[in-house]
């Protein structure tokens, strides 16, 4: 699922870019689609999109952070956000971490690494250890 997503996320960066070599774009168009923010904001989608990941929470926070960055840039809003951003990025941490809280536990056993069903194949002998 992920490398479908980045095939669609390239062809439409692709088209963009073809687009705009035809000057079908406005300039802060393309300066709000090829800047770091927006690179943030594909990333934060394929996480979100990715079900087998697990990683959703993840792409919500990067998503935010994206927007927040984005905003400013798009001429048409006038949004000044300069007392807004850390406040939502401490919102979007604390509801990243109740999502991440309230997600149902898999019994996977942590500790698989330490629980050994042979003790006798494992155990050192303890000249080996203490000399």
């Amino acid at each position: 699922m992920k490398k479908f997503v980045i095939g669609i996320l390239c062809i439409l960066l692709g088209a963009f870019l073809l687009l705009n070599r035809y000057d079908f774009f406005e300039d802060w168009v393309y300066n709000l689609v090829i800047s770091w923010p927006m690179l943030l904001a594909a990333i934060g989608l394929t996480f979100l999109i990715d079900r087998d990941s697990g990683h959703r929470t993840v792409g919500v926070f990067m998503l935010t952070i994206a927007v927040l960055f984005l905003i400013p840039r798009v001429p048409a809003w006038n949004l000044n956000l300069d007392g807004v951003f850390w406040p939502v990025i401490i919102i979007a941490g604390g509801v990243a971490i109740m999502l991440h809280s309230a997600r149902p536990k898999t019994s996977k056993d942590d500790n698989q690494w330490y629980c050994k069903k042979d003790f006798k194949t494992d155990m050192f002998d303890t000249t080996t250890i203490t000399g």
